[in-house]
Formats: C-alpha cells, structure tokens, sequence
C-alpha cells in the first residue's frame, strides 16, 4: 500500500534518521542497565587488580656477627676479608665476607670515618650486599684499636636476597693484630636490622 507520508514528511523522518547525534557519531547509545553494570564492576576489577599486584614480604629482625682482617689496598680503598654467622629465620647460617672501605676524614679523640660495602655469601651461592657510615678508632701507631660503630642499608643481592632492602647497625672493637701468628681476624662486630625481601624469596 503505498505511504500516505507527504514530501515534507519523509523528508524529515529522514532527516532525523541521518542527523541523529549516535548514530552519526557512530556509536551506540549505552543503556541505563549497562550503565549501572559497568559501574558495578569497576570496584571490583580495581579490586582484582590490587590483589594480583605483588606483594612486599614482611620485614624480618636479623642479627649476625662478622670478623675480618686486613687483605690488600685498592682503588684507594681497601679491602678486608672474613666470615660472618647470621641467625636467620631457618637457624643460624654461616657466610664469606668481603669488605671493601674508604677512610672519610679524620676526627676527634683517635676517631676516623669510614665508608663500607659489605658482600656476604652463603654456602647456596646467594649474596647480600649492603653499605654502611660510621666511625674507627685507630692507635697512634695507625693500626685498628678500639671501638666501631656505623649504620647501614641493604641494597640487594642475588639468589633468595635479590632485591633486598632495610637498615641496621653496626657495633664493633678492632685491636688484635693481624701479623700474630694464629690471628684470623682483627675486627670483629655485631650487627642487628631488619631485612625485608622480595616477595617469594
């Protein structure tokens, strides 16, 4: 049956169709249902994705002790070797130790600074590396006596200490001598801190 629409009519019918603002853009009018969805679900994919970001592990209390001598001179620094036994969360660990320090001034009563980096290695080939400031004391002969202290941060390692962080400190006394027959070790330090590992580690 042919349209009893007039000219002007179905012009602007057509006119409507074709100037529709969603349909000239080309999208798709969203409606109020899936609105409320959308907003719905957005809370909990922000939510799922909090969850599935990695977490930091909880910082572990660590105590070890260390004890090293003297081993050579380099870069204008030095280089002192030894061992250190850390009580860990799994028991107590012993590891290697090499020390490599830098003198930072001179300073009151028989006092002089240093600068650290410590480098322990287990007996499962891991590493943990860490830097430290404080201060020594030297005798008036230049050799390592009296007391040592100084503070530090864990900065990483490999094996389960990769990606490492937390600080300690450090209490220590030098005065044995290293050119005695049977003396492994002239410095000898406890230190405590908290280590916080990578998660999975």
């Amino acid at each position: 049956m042919p349209s009893m629409q007039t000219p002007a009519v179905r012009d602007g019918a057509q006119a409507r169709r074709e100037f529709h603002p969603c349909r000239a853009s080309g999208t798709r009018r969203r409606s109020p249902l899936n609105t409320l969805r959308a907003a719905a679900a957005a809370p909990v994919l922000a939510a799922a994705a909090l969850l599935a970001a990695p977490w930091p592990a909880a910082a572990e209390a660590l105590r070890w002790q260390h004890a090293h001598v003297f081993d050579r001179y380099e870069d204008g620094g030095y280089v002192r070797r030894g061992v250190a036994m850390f009580r860990l969360a799994g028991g107590v660990e012993p590891a290697t130790l090499e020390l490599r320090g830098r003198m930072i001034g001179a300073q009151s009563d028989g006092w002089h600074g240093m600068r650290i980096e410590l480098r322990y290695r287990f007996d499962d080939g891991a590493t943990l590396t860490a830097t430290a400031e404080g201060r020594f004391q030297r005798s008036a002969d230049g050799t390592v006596a009296g007391p040592q202290e100084a503070s530090g941060s864990f900065t990483g390692g490999s094996g389960r200490f990769a990606g490492a962080s937390g600080t300690f400190t450090l209490k220590g006394v030098g005065g044995l001598s290293g050119l005695q027959v049977g003396v492994l070790a002239d410095v000898f330090a406890e230190l405590t801190g908290d280590l916080q590992r990578s998660a999975g580690r």
